[in-house]
């Protein structure tokens, strides 16, 4: 899934002193698309003025560049002093105030722009300062009701895991499989997996119903990425929570109370364990039991066509990975084929 373009940030490169986009690739030895402080000289007036550029490679035009000016400088030397403690100044503002570096940057160049005359004080309400090329986070726009794009993510250290589980009515009959976020309050963060599989308590959400194994793997891989690469890592809105409050979020409806807030279970001992243990379902009531309609890969196949023998493959692939194996009705007539031949060793 494409990252918003509010959430694109630039991180600074030491070889090129400069700011190169997280999602840049590389043209001619290149990022295509960074930013960088600049002493344009014009010699018609023998002026040095000190810019902020951003460059980026069109795969129509080429090479474009916006810079925006920010000051007046005497030479080259006062320039680079004047940057270094623009980039000294930023990093502290980034981490006292949670907000990524070179819009910190931006602020105070702006704020620098202004008292030369060579910005009006609206600049100061908007968010970013460029107009042309991509747009990121350091685009020119009004300023969001969220976060701003942050420097740091700032949570507790929790110890929590995804888990897949089996899942039955109270009859014993099959109703698919569950992810379920589990959370250990007693465990530290980096605790190992025997760790978490001694532990005599813990809190659970069930955060996806699915109707087989390999969605149910799908979805936790789904939401792995979500927490570790995903939204919960890019958006400025989850900066300031933490996890378990974030997986709340993804709790399915029947883990909701009547204020619409998701309630953890709390478990102990045999029950905790139970869980963990892969050979053992977990009862769900029926009430409770509202899968999806369509299973992700039945909506990939659906928007993204293929041959039937492709789309079997792929399947087989993806199940493969994901470690799942087909499960097949010993009444079948198929079962016979996994059956050993009279006469085989």
């Amino acid at each position: 899934m494409p990252v918003h373009p509010d959430f694109l940030r630039a991180s600074y490169d030491d070889e090129r002193d400069a700011f190169v986009s997280d999602e840049a690739t590389w043209v001619d030895g290149g990022p295509s698309l960074e930013y960088t402080f600049d002493l344009l000289d014009f010699e018609d007036n023998g002026v040095l003025e000190g810019a902020l550029e951003k460059t980026w490679h069109d795969p129509e035009q080429g090479w474009l560049g916006e810079a925006r000016v920010f000051g007046e400088f005497e030479d080259a030397e006062t320039f680079r002093a004047e940057v270094d403690a623009i980039r000294a100044e930023a990093e502290s503002r980034a981490e006292a105030e949670n907000v990524d570096t070179l819009l910190c940057v931006i602020d105070i160049l702006k704020e620098r722009a202004v008292e030369a005359g060579l910005e009006d004080e609206w600049i100061l309400e908007v968010e970013g300062w460029f107009e042309e090329g991509p747009e990121d986070a350091y685009s020119l726009r009004e300023f969001g009701d969220g976060e701003r794009l942050h420097h740091h993510i700032e949570r507790d250290d929790e110890c929590w895991r995804l888990h897949v589980k089996k899942v039955t009515d109270p009859a014993g009959q099959p109703l698919g499989w569950a992810v379920f976020a589990i959370h250990f309050p007693d465990l530290p963060i980096d605790a190992s997996h025997d760790d978490v599989l001694a532990a005599e308590y813990g809190r659970a959400l069930m955060v996806e119903q699915c109707r087989d194994q390999l969605d149910a793997r799908l979805a936790l891989r789904g939401i792995a990425h979500f927490m570790d690469e995903g939204d919960r890592v890019e958006d400025p809105d989850y900066a300031f929570m933490n996890d378990t409050e974030v997986l709340a979020g993804l709790a399915c409806e029947c883990e909701m109370d009547a204020m619409g807030e998701a309630v953890w279970r709390e478990l102990h001992g045999d029950a905790l364990h139970d869980l963990l243990r892969d050979d053992t379902p977990f009862v769900c009531p029926l009430n409770d039991w509202q899968p999806r309609e369509k299973s992700l890969i039945d909506r990939f196949f659906e928007e993204n066509p293929q041959p039937v023998w492709l789309e079997d493959q792929m399947r087989a692939l993806l199940a493969d990975e994901a470690g799942v194996e087909e499960e097949i009705d010993p009444d079948s007539p198929w079962s016979a084929l996994d059956e050993e031949e009279p006469g085989q060793p």
